[in-house]
């Protein structure tokens, strides 16, 4: 999670081109990585295209008589991705971050909580429904300074296990502040053996940005080329095998884990005016503003650890309690 200055920009009306970057971004920088965004719109249906790339690599020699979802229960990843349970849950939690003020200490804690929602079965596969609660929250060690709400942030996400091994992770609407962000397409992670292997995975996803402010709108649409209310990008991603490592968590130590890198590698304007400012702008805010973010997956629990790397710095959640 962007810590100290996320607070600073996503508390800033998006009424010029500077918020309209530091507003969308800074929350795009969550959303990529499957963490949280306020508001979140329906969840992405899947797509007819996608039935059929999965269901084409299933052995009809020995698969012929199985659904895909039986299929994809048969993988590694169900059984390194969270339990088919409802309502298992599970915490992730930052070291707190404490920043030394003229007279005041201001200490900044962050969680995370993701729950399973449903386990269900679909001619894509299998398929779970994890809902994101993160929450960040600030202290000042100073009495005259007054307390500040905490920050919630909720998504509702739904994953697919497909009958490949592998798993399509839809990008999640973010609607904050101004600044609106839709999603098409996946992030697909490679199957357990592949990652284990160090084995890479690229995929493509289109994001789409607008603005229900007249103001910022205004400055928006003359970057675009073909006339609509959203300017719209290519983002590819690469995931890249990890291996496996031990990984020493508050809530225990784990050595049966499976680890990947999520990197975009390259982001470029779909309908941009040739020259735009505010496209090249924005170009160059969706390659850097999140560098990677490193997920780590023990068997039998689910994600016990997440480092991400942006201009901000280094965050590193990992596992406080499972139930």
């Amino acid at each position: 999670m962007i810590r100290v200055k996320q607070v600073d920009i996503t508390n800033r009306r998006a009424t010029s081109r500077a918020s309209l970057w530091g507003v969308g971004l800074a929350v795009l920088g969550t959303a990529v990585i499957g963490c949280s965004s306020k508001n979140p719109s329906p969840l992405p249906s899947v797509s007819s295209a996608r039935v059929s790339s999965t269901a084409a690599v299933m052995d009809t020699d020995t698969k012929a008589s199985q659904s895909p979802a039986e299929v994809a229960s048969a993988t590694s990843w169900a059984s390194y991705f969270y339990p088919r349970k409802t309502g298992y849950t599970c915490t992730l939690a930052e070291e707190p971050l404490v920043t030394e003020l003229p007279g005041d200490k201001l200490t900044i804690t962050n969680q995370e909580t993701n729950t399973v929602r449903s386990v269900g079965t679909t001619a894509d596969g299998l398929t779970y429904t994890i809902a994101n609660t993160a929450i960040m929250t600030s202290t000042h060690s100073d009495p005259s300074v007054a307390a500040e709400a905490p920050s919630r942030t909720a998504t509702q996400t739904s994953f697919v296990v497909t009958p490949s091994g592998k798993i399509d992770a839809p990008q999640q609407d973010v609607r904050q502040s101004d600044v609106e962000f839709d999603f098409q397409g996946f992030v697909v992670y490679p199957t357990v053996e592949e990652l284990k292997a160090g084995i890479d995975q690229t995929s493509s996803v289109i994001a789409a940005i607008s603005s229900t402010s007249p103001a910022v709108q205004s400055e928006l649409r003359p970057s675009i080329a073909d006339g609509t209310n959203s300017l719209r990008f290519k983002l590819d991603f690469k995931v890249a095998g990890l291996g496996s490592k031990t990984i020493t968590t508050p809530a225990g130590t784990f050595r049966d884990t499976v680890g990947m890198m999520i990197t975009i590698t390259s982001a470029a304007p779909l309908n941009a005016v040739s020259g735009s400012v505010t496209a090249n702008q924005l170009t160059s805010a969706l390659k850097t503003l999140v560098s990677s973010t490193e997920v780590w997956w023990a068997r039998g629990v689910g994600r016990i650890e997440k480092v991400q790397t942006s201009v901000f710095g280094k965050d590193v959640m990992r596992l406080a309690s499972c139930s």
